[in-house]
């Protein structure tokens, strides 16, 4: 491929637009435009840059090497491999050799930095030292380079965790702050886990409470995700298993009562696999727990909220309650339930609900 279709197929590849890609290099518009229609080449002091902000050497820009990126990802796959047959040492080798022909390769740099990091358990006092020392250039770099924003999340997660395995804690609680406006439960268990190691308090237990009260919540929101999943892969098994489960897990959290509306709806969920799956015995009885926990969640009053929206970050006000026993009443007489309305004990759940 010729540079001005790579520069372009590049481009489109990380999502830039010309006029954003003419900014990160100091150009103009107009001269990316060039570029991209052969009608100009790139001044040769701007390919580093270039490989930087595409992730790829100046030699895949240039056509030297087209399967470059097959190249590295076949070595680091050979590098894992080594790993796990306990090869550490072997591994990281591998990777810096490789290294020293791309030495502008974010990909490898990450890769063989995370290789030291990971090295380093396996090694004595002086020799981790220098590995983890090692390692945290290489984040570093990756962190201050790279365009890919998943490296540099978790290149700034590893930094924080060296610093924290040399008890600097101001320096881990720095890395992992840049990290807790993404989206992520490792920031949060970071922060947690950086209290807990300078100084165990009430304070820092409280945080990890709420910390695992807040992954909990998330948790009651993604699982409504699986149900629409099985349902359009008749697969039933699939949501008693994963109700179940989430069933379990919610009811022993459930002390203040804030997951009686997921509960409803887990029940509610199950209830309907278990109709088709032909246990009809089960239907009603999850019908019935969900209908238990309705009534829990219409009588606790509207301001009775526990506080996960700090614990995630975010502010919200308390919206007007919704009628838990309405809603799972039109759920049951939706077209959805109008073929188990004639099951033993179902009239009666309705009559419960309205």
């Amino acid at each position: 491929m010729k540079l001005n279709k790579t520069i372009a197929a590049l481009r489109r590849e990380k999502g830039h637009t010309q006029e954003q890609l003419a900014e990160m290099l100091g150009v103009s518009t107009q001269a990316v435009s060039k570029w991209e229609c052969a009608a100009s080449m790139p001044d040769i002091s701007l390919l580093p840059r270039l490989s930087e902000i595409f992730d790829v050497s100046v030699d895949y820009l240039l056509g030297c090497e087209r399967n470059v990126r097959r190249t590295i990802d076949e070595v680091i796959s050979e590098a894992n491999c080594l790993a796990k047959e306990g090869k550490h040492d072997e591994s990281a080798a591998l990777l810096a050799r490789k290294l020293t022909r791309y030495p502008g390769d974010n990909q490898l740099i990450f890769e063989l930095a995370r290789r030291r990091f990971v090295n380093a358990r396996h090694k004595k006092r002086t020799e981790r030292e220098t590995l983890l020392k090692l390692a945290e250039e290489g984040f570093e770099t990756v962190m201050r380079n790279t365009e890919d924003g998943n490296r540099r999340a978790w290149s700034t997660h590893f930094l924080s965790v060296i610093a924290l395995s040399r008890r600097d804690f101001a320096k881990a609680r720095e890395y992992n702050q840049k990290l807790l406006g993404g989206v992520g439960l490792y920031p949060r268990a970071m922060a947690v886990t950086i209290d807990m190691e300078e100084k165990a308090n009430l304070d820092s237990v409280r945080l990890l409470n709420e910390t695992v009260m807040g992954c909990i919540f998330e948790y009651s929101l993604l699982v409504g995700l699986i149900a629409p999943f099985a349902w359009e892969h008749n697969d039933n098994e699939l949501a008693i298993r994963e109700y179940g489960r989430a069933v379990r897990v919610l009811s022993e959290f459930n002390e203040t009562g804030f997951f009686d509306l997921p509960l409803m709806q887990c029940h509610e969920a199950l209830a309907r696999a278990c109709a088709w799956s032909d246990r009809p015995d089960e239907m009603i009885s999850h019908l019935n727990l969900a209908c238990n926990a309705a009534e829990r969640y219409d009588s606790r009053k509207p301001d009775a909220v526990h506080d996960l929206y700090a614990v995630m970050g975010e502010s919200a006000e308390t919206e007007e309650k919704i009628c838990a026993a309405d809603t799972l009443y039109r759920i049951l007489t939706s077209p959805d339930w109008r073929f188990f309305a004639d099951t033993a004990g179902f009239a009666e759940i309705l009559r419960r609900l309205k």
